[in-house]
C-alpha cells in the first residue's frame, strides 16, 4: 500500500466506503465492527456476481476495504473497528470474478474492413483512383 493517495484515488476510496457503508446498513448492519469476515466475503462476492462489475473495479473495491481495517486499526477504538478482511491473508484472487482472456474489454476490435471507419476518408479507395458519382 503506498503512503501518500492522490486526491483522486482518496476521492475513489471515500466513494468505495460509502457504497460499502449503504450495503451493510440494507442488512440491518448498522456499526462497522458488526461486520464479519462472512459478511465481506458477501459484499465481494456481490460486487463480481450482482453488481457484474469487472475484476480489477472489485479488486479496488477490496483494497479500500483493506484500508478501512488498517484505518481503523490505527485510528478507531478496538469497539469500531472493521474486522481484518479475509482477502488480506488468504490472498484476494479467491475473492474476484474470473480472470478474462480479453482483459477488461468484452468486446471484439473493429475490423478495418467492415466499413466502421469509413467516417476518416474513402475506404477501399487509393488516393490515386477517382472517385465517381
Amino acid at each position: 500500500m503506498r503512503s501518500k493517495l492522490s486526491s483522486g484515488r482518496i476521492y475513489k476510496t471515500v466513494h468505495h466506503w460509502s457504497m460499502f457503508a449503504q450495503w451493510p446498513a440494507d442488512r440491518g448492519i448498522t456499526q462497522l465492527s458488526a461486520v464479519t469476515q462472512d459478511d465481506l466475503t458477501e459484499f465481494a462476492y456481490y460486487l463480481g456476481k450482482t453488481r457484474s462489475l469487472a475484476r480489477n473495479t472489485v479488486q479496488s473495491h477490496l483494497i479500500t476495504l483493506s484500508r478501512l481495517h488498517r484505518f481503523g486499526a490505527r485510528f478507531l477504538p478496538g469497539t469500531q473497528q472493521l474486522v481484518e478482511p479475509p482477502w488480506m491473508t488468504e490472498g484476494v484472487d479467491d475473492y474476484l470474478p474470473a480472470a478474462s482472456s480479453k482483459g477488461e474489454n468484452g468486446y471484439e476490435p473493429i475490423s478495418p474492413d467492415d466499413g466502421a471507419l469509413c467516417w476518416s476518408g474513402p475506404c477501399g479507395l487509393s488516393r490515386t483512383s477517382p472517385v465517381t458519382s
